[in-house]
């Protein structure tokens, strides 16, 4: 990088004698002088020197009544440091430009002309290889790394981000807890349909997964006043357990917390009481109703709210149950009982029929082996 050169031949004789730089005072004079001091200098002396070029001119066609002038002085020397100082600093620049010859003007103006041109080459060269190496990364699959199961060891899904983020928003359909269902939430996560929620809670706010778009693509399909919500016993117990571990996740205290301890205090009582799979049909609408009434106001876990659930529950089987034998049957030998349930997750499960039973006594709550082994089993993954 290079200034113009001015083409001055008296400037550039090396045999001429010096006027400007005449002594070595002067030398050191014009060396202590700052930039702004050197361009007024310079400035004048230009002046000085394009009149003496016209004085000289018509010395040349007159040279009988015209004298010949003086010869011209050179300027101060602006190393070229000195320049691109002046040049890069936008302020510095605005306050010297009057004194700037318009050569410098002009080269200062081609040199930024061209660091633009090159910014943009070597944008261009930095995206050409920023999407070469997209394409190549899009080329490349994930690594495959072996997953070493126990076969000793229970299976359990895992719950993607997605679900943690709604469950702030919206209460989440207890049949999304299947095995089915998480590990496809979890598999298709990138494509899932999401919807903008508005809330001044800003954990509430945003764009998080769509409930009822999700609900046709996991095939969940059941009426609205389907209290059985499109589950049969075996696959509630599924849910159930993975929705344990989910709300375990996300109490701060862990298993000992409010939310997680309401948790288990809620699925446990039902699932540990006797004959818990028969009754499942009576039984599951009231759970439902406590659980969204908890959504709505928590109370926690109140046991007299539930013993009287289960008062009513014992009640109607046995009104169902007289009612059934009025008409010359039983209500067990109907078992398992119809629901209004279109749920494509998993048919209505199939129970064989068990006679008649006892009348129902305080000895129904007592939890048998059955339900028992299921809670243990819920426990024991929330511990691990």
């Amino acid at each position: 990088m290079q200034l113009p050169l001015r083409s001055r031949p008296t400037l550039q004789n090396p045999d001429r004698v010096h006027i400007t730089h005449s002594s070595v005072e002067a030398r050191n004079m014009f060396a202590s002088w700052d930039i702004t001091t050197r361009l007024t200098f310079n400035k004048e002396n230009n002046a000085n020197n394009i009149r003496r070029d016209l004085q000289r001119a018509a010395h040349l066609r007159d040279p009988e009544n015209i004298r010949s002038p003086s010869p011209v002085t050179s300027e101060l020397t602006i190393q070229l440091e000195e320049w691109e100082k002046i040049r890069t600093n936008p302020i510095r620049f605005d306050s010297l430009k009057h004194l700037i010859p318009d050569f410098i003007l002009e080269w200062m103006e081609s040199r930024k002309i061209q660091e633009v041109k090159d910014k943009r080459e070597r944008e261009e060269d930095t995206s050409r290889e920023a999407e070469e190496e997209k394409k190549k990364k899009r080329r490349l699959a994930e690594p495959l790394v072996p997953v070493v199961k126990n076969p000793l060891v229970p299976f359990q899904a895992s719950f993607h981000d997605a679900l943690y983020e709604i469950a702030h928003v919206s209460p989440i359909p207890l049949p999304f807890f299947s095995n089915d269902a998480l590990q496809f939430i979890s598999a298709r996560a990138h494509s899932l349909p999401h919807k903008k929620f508005k809330s001044n809670d800003p954990r509430k706010s945003g764009y998080f997964i769509d409930i009822e778009a999700l609900k046709k693509m996991l095939r969940i399909k059941y009426a609205d006043d389907d209290q059985l919500e499109g589950l049969d016993y075996i696959l509630f117990v599924e849910c159930v357990n993975n929705y344990m571990r989910f709300e375990t996740s996300r109490d701060p205290a862990g298993p000992a917390g409010t939310r997680a301890q309401f948790i288990i205090q809620h699925f446990s009582f039902f699932l540990n009481k006797r004959h818990t799979a028969k009754l499942y049909a009576f039984w599951k609408p009231a759970e439902l109703r406590i659980r969204n009434e908890q959504y709505l106001e928590f109370t926690g876990f109140i046991q007299s709210v539930y013993d009287s659930e289960w008062t009513k529950v014992e009640s109607q089987v046995e009104f169902e149950d007289t009612m059934a034998k009025a008409r010359g049957g039983s209500l067990w030998y109907s078992y398992p009982f119809q629901s209004n349930t279109t749920s494509d997750i998993s048919p209505p499960y199939q129970g064989s029929p068990i006679g008649d039973m006892p009348p129902l006594s305080e000895n129904t709550i007592t939890p048998d082996h059955t339900s028992v082994t299921n809670t243990q089993v819920v426990n024991q993954d929330i511990a691990e």
